[in-house]
């Protein structure tokens, strides 16, 4: 009891100095709790990818082949290590034959798509802007008809996982999140994902699954960096400052000219198998040519909608796994001509945390829309910048094209039952 009784005595005297390490304590305590539970998480996958692995495959069959394209830039430079402990043991373990591209440079990754020999899976370590240059590396190939046929996974390590939030569950764990995306290639569920194609001036094309975005919130995140001696508060003052600037508020006049939603495009027919007396009657006597299809030209002219708006933020959105009428669609989306300063901030305040547009009080006008052009009013001595998947580009008259259902996406379904319970393996 004299011993029990010292010992608080010595707390009481000492009362600054417990107190930190009864915090730190407790830190430490959540620290190796998380870390335990996160090595849990991945032992489960890796099970059932040792699983997966198990299962013999024919003599004459190939083993299937993942080319990663990884940005090691992405994360703050922790994209490899993230990539080594939570996706490529799971690969490995499934029998999958992994070959790693890394970047090393803006652009880097078009250039190895363009360059890429055959292969069965593609998988983009990085965000949003990496999966962007992927797709445009992919869709700008001769022989993209083919090429678009490479089902897609995204391990979600940027800033922005956009298209990864909707592909995978779970995406308050990263770890989970993670392991998720690399046990949907094993499982090799696909979902198709629809692609705008934008055409700038000089006939350049660019392809997105996201969005195209010129907005005063973009602006004002680009110069997060000038104030970094806020330190966190960074982010928040990049807000504040904006308001103060010349330019402010910042709204451009566009006009736009639109279609409505399109069409799902029919999947070709299957080839046509002849049996083997007609193949043989064909050598012996020559095969009859075939006459081309003619295919009837409509001269239907599709007509086109104007929208003339100024506006702060101009939204052009794809709705993956979405139809209207069973037709693909855009959403074109014109934010208000001015805000208040107060408004501008707490808006840009509630971005920093939450992706979700549902919640956010700003009075919003949105067509439902299939091809666009879009023409902003920007005088010469003027840049501005659209944001197409979290990369800039600077923004003048486009023509954006719906490419509806071109990818194929690997996916994680929100309804289908713990990966731990009854594991079906596809093939």
């Amino acid at each position: 009891m004299a011993s029990v009784i010292k010992v608080f005595k010595t707390l009481r005297s000492h009362w600054k100095k417990s107190t930190f390490a009864a915090v730190a304590g407790c830190y430490g305590v959540y620290y190796l709790n998380n870390k335990h539970n996160e090595n849990l998480i991945r032992r489960e996958y890796c099970k059932l990818a040792w699983e997966y692995g198990q299962h013999s495959i024919r003599a004459t069959e190939k083993v299937k082949k993942v080319t990663v394209f990884l940005n090691p830039a992405a994360k703050n430079g922790k994209a490899v290590k993230q990539f080594e402990k939570n996706a490529a043991p799971i690969l490995h373990l499934a029998g999958l034959s992994v070959e790693i591209l890394k970047s090393t440079h803006e652009g880097h990754v078009k250039d190895q798509v363009a360059a890429l020999g055959a292969t069965d899976y593609i998988l983009v370590v990085g965000g949003d802007g990496t999966l962007a240059e992927v797709i445009t590396g992919l869709l700008r190939r001769s022989d993209e008809e083919s090429c678009s046929n490479w089902p897609i996974g995204v391990i979600p390590v940027g800033v922005t996982n956009t298209l990864a939030r909707l592909l995978y569950t779970d995406s308050t764990n990263e770890v989970r999140w993670m392991c998720s995306a690399a046990f949907a290639l094993v499982k090799g569920e696909t979902v198709p994902i629809d692609v705008m194609a934008i055409k700038d001036a000089e006939e350049r094309t660019t392809f997105a699954v996201n969005h195209l975005r010129w907005s005063s919130f973009d602006d004002a995140k680009q110069t997060t960096t000038k104030y970094w001696y806020f330190g966190p508060l960074k982010h928040r003052m990049a807000f504040v400052f904006h308001t103060l600037s010349q330019n402010w508020p910042n709204a451009v006049s566009v006009n736009a000219l639109y279609t409505g939603p399109k069409d799902i495009p029919l999947p070709p027919p299957p080839p046509v198998v002849h049996s083997i007396w007609t193949r043989m009657y064909w050598r012996l006597f020559g095969r009859p040519e075939e006459k081309p299809s003619e295919e009837e030209e409509s001269d239907i002219v599709v007509p086109r909608l104007e929208k003339a708006s100024k506006t702060m933020e101009l939204v052009l959105a794809t709705n993956q796994l979405q139809e209207k009428d069973g037709k693909k669609f855009l959403s074109l989306t014109s934010g208000p001509e001015e805000l208040f300063r107060v408004d501008f901030i707490t808006e840009g305040w509630r971005r920093l945390n939450s992706h979700d547009m549902e919640s956010c009080k700003l009075s919003f006008e949105k067509e439902i829309v299939g091809d666009v052009d879009i023409y902003p009013d920007i005088s010469k001595d003027e840049t501005e910048w659209y944001t197409i998947d979290s990369e800039r580009f600077e923004a003048g008259p486009v023509s954006v094209t719906l490419l509806p259902n071109k990818l194929k996406f690997f996916y994680q379904p929100r309804n289908s039952e713990s990966e731990s319970s009854n594991l079906e393996i596809q093939r």
